[in-house]
C-alpha cells in the first residue's frame, strides 16, 4: 500500500510540475491566455503614477500562484509594462498595484505624460488626474494617451 501512495505523490508531481512548467513558459514568451488584464486603472499623482492591474487566471496559473506566490504574475507585468520604471507593491489572485516613477514631467503649473506603449492591448484603461474628479475611459488601447493635468487644482 505504501508503494502505491508514493508512486501515485510522484507521478501528481510529475503532472504539477509539467503543467506549471507550461504555464511559466507561457508567460515568459509574453503571450497565452493564462492571464487576461481585463482593465487598468492608472492614477496620475506629479510626476509619478499607481498602476491597479485587474485580471483574470486560468485555472493551472491560479494553482501556481497559490502554490508559488505571483513571480508567473510579476513576470507577466514585467512584460505588459516593460517601458516603465516600476515597482510591484502587491499581487493577488485578481489584481496587481505598482507605482511607476517619472511618468510625467511638469511644465508650468502642468505635468505632462507623453503616449508610452504597453506591451499589450488592455481592453480599458480608467485614468484619473488630480485636476478632474470623474475619470476618462478608453478602450482597447496599447499605450497611455498622451494626458496633461493641472498641478495645483
Amino acid at each position: 500500500m505504501s508503494k502505491f501512495v508514493i508512486a501515485l505523490v510522484f507521478i501528481l508531481l510529475f503532472v504539477v510540475g509539467s503543467q506549471l512548467s507550461q504555464a511559466s513558459q507561457v508567460v515568459n514568451n509574453g503571450g497565452g491566455k493564462s492571464i487576461s488584464i481585463t482593465s487598468l486603472t492608472i492614477y496620475f499623482n506629479k510626476t509619478d503614477a499607481e498602476f491597479v492591474v485587474d485580471y483574470q487566471l486560468n485555472a493551472i496559473p491560479k494553482f501556481y500562484v497559490l502554490l508559488l506566490g505571483g513571480k508567473l504574475i510579476e513576470e507577466k507585468m514585467g512584460f505588459v509594462f516593460s517601458n516603465f520604471d516600476y515597482d510591484v507593491v502587491k499581487i493577488n489572485q485578481d489584481k496587481t498595484i505598482i507605482n511607476v516613477k517619472n511618468v510625467s514631467k511638469y511644465d508650468k503649473d502642468y505635468y505632462l505624460h507623453n503616449k508610452i506603449p504597453f506591451n499589450t492591448t488592455i481592453p480599458l484603461v480608467i485614468i484619473y488626474t488630480t485636476d478632474s474628479k470623474t475619470p476618462s475611459e478608453y478602450h482597447n488601447i496599447n499605450s497611455t494617451p498622451n494626458i496633461f493635468y493641472k498641478a495645483n487644482p
